[in-house]
């Protein structure tokens, strides 16, 4: 979906494509912020909560290499918003085009799915029509599959262990080899250590205030934020052996780390404010400086 998006804005002109998928990304952020902050009015929260989005680094990195998680977070921000009004037809269409820009976004979407197909079917006015409109993302995923299989085969773009956490500890292993071979640079291995501690204090924040009792905002992120933890101990070392893939990787499940500190939380921890704005700017520092 995204390579679609940048195609339409060129208009078929390859000379503007690279600034089309700058633009692509840069109106796919900042859009992200209107729907995000509209849910927190939805849901009573303080919308000034917008503000920590800003200083949620994974986008900024897959920003500056112009790679599709920046439409795909906005997409799925935009999909919860109308699970939140109740726009079943709306939110089909947002979660096709999320899960065309990164099939991963199903994770989050789907326990909002459910609760539609639920409401749906207990709804006897146009029952049937909603529900049919429920399964128009996973049958035109599936088509789709199926077409990429008929003609490339089958690819298996993330290998998973056989024991949790050892992909983390593996490629903090790997950074520390690289280091010392390559480069001597300390400055790099401590500053991806401290990056992957902000992911996991970030997911352990937003553990206080998981929740199965209600099919609320809360209950449902839930899901989406212990489904996606269990498959995150269980990725291999490829991934954490290197910041930009863990974080943009992961930058669904920080977004639904942030969704649930943000709707539960009055007053930030002080610690944690901190450290986010200290890894925003050394993110933003690394981002500047390779570019």
């Amino acid at each position: 979906f995204y390579p679609l998006l940048v195609f339409l804005a060129s208009m078929g002109n390859q000379e503007i494509v690279p600034h089309m998928m700058v633009l692509v990304n840069l109106l796919a952020f900042f859009i992200s912020f209107y729907f995000i902050r509209k849910i927190l009015l939805n849901h009573n929260c303080n919308p000034n909560y917008v503000l920590l989005w800003a200083i949620y680094s994974g986008s900024y990195i897959a920003f500056s290499r112009n790679l599709a998680e920046v439409v795909a977070i906005s997409l799925v921000i935009i999909a919860i918003h109308f699970w939140s009004v109740r726009r079943i037809w709306l939110f089909s269409l947002v979660t096709t085009c999320a899960l065309f820009t990164r099939d991963d976004t199903i994770i989050v979407l789907l326990p909002f799915w459910v609760h539609l197909f639920w409401i749906s079917y207990k709804r006897s006015a146009q029952k049937l029509l909603n529900i049919s409109s429920l399964f128009i993302p996973f049958a035109s995923l599936l088509i789709w599959k199926l077409y990429i299989i008929s003609n490339f085969g089958i690819y298996k773009p993330i290998q998973f262990t056989s024991f949790p956490l050892s992909g983390i500890v593996l490629g903090v292993k790997e950074t520390w080899i690289k280091t010392q071979i390559d480069s001597k640079n300390y400055l790099y291995l401590l500053y991806s250590v401290a990056y992957l501690i902000w992911h996991i204090w970030t997911v352990r924040y937003a553990y206080k205030f998981w929740s199965f009792r209600k099919n609320d905002l809360n209950s449902l992120l839930s899901v989406g934020l212990f489904t996606w933890t269990s498959l995150a101990f269980f990725f291999n070392a490829e991934i954490y052996s290197d910041d930009t893939s863990y974080a943009r990787i992961l930058s669904t499940l920080t977004l639904i780390s942030f969704l649930m500190i943000a709707i539960n939380k009055n007053k930030l921890n002080a610690y944690y404010l901190s450290y986010t704005v200290g890894t925003f700017i050394v993110v933003f520092c690394k981002i500047t400086l390779f570019l």
